[in-house]
């Protein structure tokens, strides 16, 4: 993704969530939803950032449950 398209946070943040949203119960990959908005480097490195943005999402109230 060039640089000038990547989503800044709290545009990660609507993004997860609706991703989220969509997929219902079942949810989504940690990879795919890292890939989805815009997270590089190695898959730990990107699921370490995934977990930051759905913690910060959890601390203001959003319901996400991790479902792996």
């Amino acid at each position: 993704m060039p640089r000038s398209q990547v989503p800044r946070p709290m545009q990660r943040m609507v993004m997860v969530t609706g991703i989220l949203t969509a997929a219902g119960p079942a949810g989504r990959p940690a990879l795919e939803l890292a890939d989805a908005v815009g997270f590089g480097g190695t898959p730990e490195s990107r699921r370490e950032q995934l977990g930051r943005l759905v913690r910060d999402l959890q601390s203001v109230g959003v319901d996400i449950t991790n479902v792996a």
